[in-house]
């Protein structure tokens, strides 16, 4: 790093640590477009992807985990052929995730999952990377986020949309009441790993294509707020919201108990992811 490049590294830590915290398990979807100040810089995509990492790292230390998609969407009905290798399947997810799965396998273990994997960097990473055959489901990497009460950080986004909130959709779906705007689809393709290709069924839980609902934060970050179990940021302009998994969970089901569409609002055109 240059002198400036580590002034910005120590701010942005500095900064942060008062959301994050060393030993802190967190899920983060990141809006890198929103960092001009260090990009410029960095001048290099590559750095500029690692210098978000490295900060995530210093950040929850030894024993932290840090959890970002890597989706890929790679059985998505836009695909004529079902494929999803593990290590050479693009992320969709920006620059950071790329970086990752090209510069750092010794150190990220990605999830099998086609439509929705993750990059999982920390503490006895591999336990998160138990086989599984269900994106938001049992086993899956979100049900493990809720049990071990991950922060969800927004690092940013514009609005509060944690993937998380399919989880919870999901749950209170199969538990306690159908939604109707979101189905779980049995999809079918194959995935590589290790040079070993193999046929499989993953359950994926998406929007419904004949519902005109999409995500709206408005009611969950009312809630939220109002109880303080969101904290929130400023970084070079960007807003960083973090909440802890089960705050999410707890709050998203007391929601949907009263309105079926508390996660939702109407939208002229209905998207399957």
């Amino acid at each position: 790093m240059t002198i400036d490049q580590k002034k910005l590294f120590d701010l942005s830590f500095q900064k942060l640590k008062k959301v994050i915290r060393n030993g802190d398990l967190i899920y983060v979807e990141l809006n890198t477009s929103k960092f001009l100040k260090i990009f410029k810089l960095t001048k290099n995509k590559d750095k500029f992807a690692n210098f978000f990492y490295e900060l995530f790292k210093k950040l929850i230390g030894k024993n932290g985990v840090f959890v970002t998609p890597s989706f890929s969407y790679s059985w998505g009905k836009e695909n004529k052929k079902k494929i999803y290798d593990k290590r050479k399947t693009e992320p969709k997810t920006g620059i950071l995730s790329k970086y990752l799965l090209q510069n750092k396998r010794n150190e990220v273990l990605r999830t099998d999952d086609p439509m929705f994997s993750v990059l999982v960097y920390g503490y006895k990473n591999k336990t998160y990377i138990e086989n599984c055959n269900d994106s938001f489901g049992k086993k899956s990497i979100f049900e493990k986020i809720y049990n071990k009460n991950f922060k969800l950080v927004s690092f940013g986004i514009d609005q509060f949309d944690p993937t998380f909130v399919h989880y919870v959709e999901q749950y209170f779906d199969q538990n306690i009441h159908k939604i109707y705007y979101r189905k779980l689809y049995k999809l079918v393709g194959k995935i590589i790993t290790k040079n070993k290709q193999t046929k499989k069924s993953y359950n994926v839980f998406l929007r419904n294509l004949k519902s005109n609902r999409t995500y709206s934060e408005k009611n969950i970050i009312r809630v939220l707020r109002k109880k303080k179990l969101i904290k929130s940021i400023n970084l070079f302009g960007a807003r960083i919201q973090v909440c802890y998994a089960k705050s999410f969970f707890d709050e998203g089901i007391k929601g949907m108990r009263k309105n079926n569409f508390f996660f939702t609002s109407k939208e002229e055109k209905s998207n399957v992811l």
